[in-house]
Order: C-alpha cells, then sequence, then structure tokens
C-alpha cells in the first residue's frame, strides 16, 4: 500500500523568498477514517473479546490515561509510544511576575514507540490523480 498525494502551488515560505513567490509542495491526502466503532469490532473479530469488552478496556486505558497525565506523569504504551501534557508561556523579566494564568493551553504530546516509528521505514509515495490546487496567501 502507499500513501496518495498530490501537488499544490502555495507561497514560498523561505526567509529569503521574495513577496510573491510561489513553489510546489506535495501534501499526503488522506483516503478515510476508522470510527472508533468500526476499530473495536476490527478488535474484536481479531481477538477472543467480545466488543463490549474491547470497548469497556479502551474507554478504562483513556481514563486512566487522563488520571496519570492530569498529574503530570507521562503515560508508556509500550512500542506504540508515549503520551504527556506539554503547555508553553511567555517570558517574564523577574520571576514573581510569572503568574500559573499566563500558561497557554496545554496540548498532548505524543512520541511514537518502536512499532510506530517502524511503519515509517515501509512508507510508499503514489501520486493522486487529477488535483490541481492553487492556495494563496
Amino acid at each position: 500500500m502507499s500513501l496518495k498525494y498530490h501537488v499544490v502551488r502555495k507561497r514560498d515560505m523561505l526567509k529569503e523568498a521574495a513577496p510573491g513567490d510561489m513553489l510546489y509542495y506535495g501534501q499526503i491526502r488522506t483516503n478515510d477514517r476508522i470510527t472508533y466503532s468500526e476499530l473495536c469490532k476490527q478488535v474484536e473479530r481479531q481477538t477472543m473479546s467480545t466488543g463490549s469488552d474491547v470497548i469497556i478496556i479502551i474507554d478504562q486505558l483513556v481514563a486512566l490515561m487522563e488520571q496519570h497525565l492530569l498529574k503530570g506523569e507521562i503515560v508508556e504504551l509500550g512500542p506504540v509510544g508515549n503520551f504527556r501534557i506539554t503547555a508553553g508561556a511567555p517570558g517574564v523579566e523577574r520571576e514573581e511576575d510569572f503568574h500559573p494564568s499566563m500558561f497557554r493551553r496545554g496540548k498532548i504530546t505524543f512520541v511514537a514507540g518502536t512499532l510506530l516509528k517502524e511503519i515509517t521505514d515501509r512508507i510508499s509515495y503514489e501520486k493522486y490523480p487529477f488535483i490541481t490546487k492553487i492556495v494563496t496567501q
């Protein structure tokens, strides 16, 4: 299997680019989406678990991840990867001027583990036919 892509013309993002300079960039196209329900059904078919067992396990995993992430812990999922919460804040000149309300909205950061990193070694690309798109910014 290969990832589909198309080529789009966009503004040149290099610092030394002149205003109005355009370049062609490749963009990956998603083919479809697998829903939570469909994924649970696939796990059910490939294991000895019932559909409701799969849903309970995944829901409980997410609930436990929420608890541990909110405590500031890194959640390790073995070869799948790690999850952690990150948030940035602007700098201040004096420590006493910093307040927790200065943090921007937190994000869940995912770092792929060995299992998912190996997937990227097997990627191939195939041009998606008949798509020409001009993006102006």
